[in-house]
C-alpha cells in the first residue's frame, strides 16, 4: 500500500501529456492506488486534466460507514484525493472509494470535466470553501454528505448522489477533517453559504436533507429531483435564508413535517401539496388545462408531501396534480401554491444553530 504526499511542491499536476510536476511519477496516466492513508496530498494545489485513477483508502467506503470509525474517526486521515489548496479537475475518469473523505479541499474545488465514480464513508466531495461544477458525470454511489462546502454552484453535468445525510449542505468548510489539525466541531455555520444550479441534471436520494442550505437557495435552470428523507426530522429541501427559483424543472419528494417550499420572491410557478398513498414507485404527474404532461416523476421512497416547479406554470392558470392516491386541481393564484410545514424559515435549524439536521463526526488531519 502506498500514497503519493508532496509537503513542499507549490502545485500537484498530472496529465496525460506531461510528467507530473513533483515527487509524482507518471504512469502512462493511470494510477492505481491502494493505500492505508490518504492516497494523493499536496500541502498546495492538486491539478487534474486527464488520466484513470483508481483508488482505494482504508478499508473501503463500507467501512466508513460503521460505529467503529465514527469513534475513531481522529486518528487517522485516509482520503482519495487531499489538497490544502484549490483542487482543478479538468478531466480524467475517477473510480474513489474511500473510507474517509473521496475529493477533500481545504480550499476551493472545481470540476469542469470528467468521469466519477464515487464511494464514501464520509464525504464525497468536500471544500472548505466553494464546491463549483461545470460539467462532467459523476455517480456518488455511497456517502455520509454527498458535496459539501461553504457554498455550492452547480451549473452543469449530470450527478446523481445517495447519502445518509445530505445529498448537498453548503454552510462552512471548518470541519477540521483535513489540513491543519483536528477539531472536535461540527461544521460551521457562515454567512455567506449558499446552493446555486444554473444547470445540469442533478438527482438526489438522501437519508437527510436532500438540500440544506444554511443561507440562501437559488435554483435558475437544470433539472432536480430529489428524493428526500422519510423521517419528520430532516425534509427534501432546507433553506434558513431566501430561496428562490426562477427557472429549470424541480421535484421533490419527502415527509410533511419539514417540508418547505421557494419564497415569494421566485419568478416561477411552484406547487407543494401533500401526499396520501406516495409509496416507493408511485408517479407525480402534473398536466396543464389542455392535457398537456409538464411533470411526470416516479419516487424511489415513500412521501407524505411533493414538490413540482417548472417553467410551464403560471399564475391564474388551471393544473390536474397527480400524487400517489391523490387527485388535485388547482388554480394558481399567484406563484406559490402550498406553504412550508417546517417551524423555523429554514425548515430546520436557524442560522447560528445546528447544521445539516444533526452532529457530524468529529474531524480529523
Amino acid at each position: 500500500m502506498f500514497s503519493y504526499f508532496l509537503q513542499s511542491c507549490v502545485i500537484l499536476e498530472i496529465d496525460t501529456l506531461s510528467e507530473a510536476a513533483g515527487n509524482i511519477p507518471k504512469s502512462d496516466g493511470i494510477f492505481n492506488i491502494d493505500s492505508e492513508g490518504d492516497a494523493f496530498g499536496a500541502e498546495a494545489y492538486f491539478v487534474a486534466k486527464g488520466g484513470d485513477y483508481n483508488v482505494i483508502t482504508g478499508n473501503g467506503a463500507a467501512s466508513g460507514t460503521s460505529s467503529s470509525f465514527v469513534q475513531s474517526y481522529e486518528t487517522d486521515s485516509i482520503k482519495g484525493i487531499k489538497a490544502a489548496g484549490a483542487i482543478i479537475i479538468e478531466g480524467g475518469t475517477f473510480s474513489l472509494d474511500t473510507e474517509d473523505d473521496s475529493l477533500h479541499s481545504n480550499g476551493s474545488l472545481t470540476i469542469k470535466s470528467g468521469c466519477f465514480s464515487i464511494s464514501s464513508g464520509d464525504d464525497a466531495i468536500h471544500a472548505d470553501g466553494a464546491v463549483v461544477i461545470d460539467d462532467g458525470e459523476i455517480e456518488i454511489t455511497l456517502s455520509y454528505e454527498g458535496i459539501e462546502g461553504q457554498s455550492i454552484e452547480i451549473n452543469g453535468g449530470k450527478i446523481s448522489v445517495v447519502s445518509r445525510d445530505d445529498g448537498m449542505n453548503a454552510a462552512s468548510g471548518t470541519d477540521g477533517s483535513g489540513f491543519g489539525g483536528r477539531d472536535n466541531g461540527m461544521f460551521a455555520v457562515s454567512e455567506d453559504a449558499y446552493i446555486k444550479v444554473t444547470g445540469g441534471s442533478v438527482t438526489i436520494n438522501a437519508s437527510g436533507d436532500g438540500i440544506d442550505s444554511n443561507v440562501d437557495l437559488i435554483i435558475s435552470g437544470g433539472t432536480l429531483v430529489i428524493y428526500g428523507p422519510t423521517s419528520s426530522a430532516d425534509g427534501s429541501i432546507d433553506y434558513n435564508g431566501t430561496g428562490t427559483i426562477s427557472g429549470g424543472v424541480v421535484v421533490a419528494f419527502g415527509p410533511t413535517g419539514m417540508s418547505q417550499s421557494f419564497g415569494s420572491s421566485s419568478t416561477q410557478g411552484v406547487i407543494m401539496v401533500s401526499a396520501n398513498g406516495g409509496t416507493a414507485g408511485s408517479e407525480v404527474l402534473l398536466s396543464d388545462e389542455n392535457g398537456n404532461v409538464l411533470i411526470s416523476e416516479k419516487s424511489e421512497k415513500a412521501y407524505t408531501s411533493v414538490l413540482v416547479s417548472c417553467p410551464g406554470i403560471e399564475d391564474g392558470a388551471t393544473y390536474s396534480l397527480s400524487v400517489g392516491s391523490s387527485n388535485y386541481t388547482i388554480t394558481m393564484d399567484g406563484l406559490i401554491y402550498g406553504s412550508s410545514q417546517g417551524g423555523s424559515p429554514g425548515g430546520g435549524f436557524p442560522v447560528g444553530g445546528f447544521p445539516g439536521g444533526g452532529m457530524q463526526p468529529p474531524g480529523r488531519w
